[in-house]
C-alpha cells in the first residue's frame, strides 16, 4: 500500500507497518473475545446459581404458605370451639331462668339456633 504525504509530497511504502497494525488489531480482538467468553461463562454460572436460589425460594415459599394455612385452619377451629363453648354456656345459663327450662319451646328454639350457628349455615 502506498500513501502520499501531503506536506512533503513524498511517497512512503507502509505495507509492513499496516500488516503490523492489523496483526496487533487481530490479537487484540482475540484477547477481547477471550475476555468476553470468560465473562459469559462467569455470567452463565451466576445465572445457574441464581436459578437454584430462586427455585429453593419458591419451594420454601410454598412450604411456608402451606404451613401458615395449617396454622390459620387450626386457629379458626379453636376460635369456633371457643364460640361454641360460650354459646353453650349461655344456653345453659338461660335454662336456669324461669320458663326456659329444658324441654320448653324457648329452649328448643334456642338450641336449634345454636346448632344452626355451629353447623355454619347461617
Amino acid at each position: 500500500m502506498i500513501l502520499v504525504d501531503s506536506k512533503t509530497t513524498k511517497v512512503k511504502d507502509t505495507g509492513s507497518a499496516v500488516k503490523n497494525v492489523l496483526s496487533v488489531i487481530e490479537s487484540l480482538k482475540k484477547q477481547v473475545a477471550m475476555k468476553h467468553i470468560v465473562s459469559l461463562k462467569y455470567i452463565f454460572g451466576i445465572h445457574g446459581e441464581i436459578k437454584e436460589v430462586i427455585r429453593t425460594y419458591a419451594l420454601n415459599k410454598t412450604w411456608w404458605i402451606s404451613f401458615l394455612m395449617d396454622i390459620i385452619r387450626d386457629i379458626v377451629d379453636v376460635k369456633g370451639n371457643i364460640s361454641a363453648y360460650t354459646i353453650n354456656r349461655e344456653n345453659l345459663n338461660n335454662r336456669q331462668k324461669l320458663g326456659c327450662e329444658k324441654g320448653t319451646g324457648i329452649d328448643r328454639a334456642r338450641m336449634n339456633m345454636t346448632k344452626l350457628r355451629n353447623s355454619g349455615i347461617s
